[in-house]
């Protein structure tokens, strides 16, 4: 659509008649996971109104509610740390671009895919180098709480 490039390359946010809607998410057509030959199902990140998407905002709008106000699903998921974190809630804020992105999980290589496994908060297998290689050679995910079907395609998307 011509019009959204327009609008994110010329950053006229906010927008909406009254100038209300204070950001834009960016959401999931797609989700892959380790390259685009792992193409992960029903995955909540392809919820068309998920506000854990890429946003595109002003600064000072950042500044004014916090990025965690666009980005989280509730109180429980929203940490409002340094000066700008505030966790109100966004719905009346934001506007969802359906279709505008895909979402990539544990991309990067071995390294770093290990990386993030520890790091992660999530509970899941601790598992070696060759057990990390395994799964993204498979296009499996080891972590229970993240159990989405995953078809893995015939060449990259």
């Amino acid at each position: 659509n011509s019009q959204v490039v327009r609008l994110l390359h010329e950053c006229e946010i906010p927008i909406g008649e009254s100038e209300e809607r204070h950001v834009v998410h960016l959401s999931a057509i797609s989700h892959f996971l380790y390259t685009t030959q792992c193409r992960v199902q029903n995955s909540p990140w392809l919820s068309p109104a998920n506000p854990r998407t890429p946003v595109a905002l002003k600064m000072e709008t950042m500044w004014r509610f916090g990025l965690n106000t666009f980005q989280s699903f509730s109180d429980h998921y929203c940490f409002p740390e340094g000066p700008y974190g505030t966790c109100e809630s966004h719905d009346m804020y934001a506007i969802f671009f359906p279709c505008a992105a895909w979402h990539l999980s544990s991309f990067g290589g071995l390294e770093t895919v290990a990386q993030k496994r520890s790091d992660n908060a999530d509970s899941y297998t601790e598992a070696d180098h060759d057990d990390v290689a395994d799964l993204m050679r498979s296009c499996r995910e080891s972590n229970e709480e993240r159990d989405y079907p995953i078809t893995r395609l015939p060449q990259p998307a």
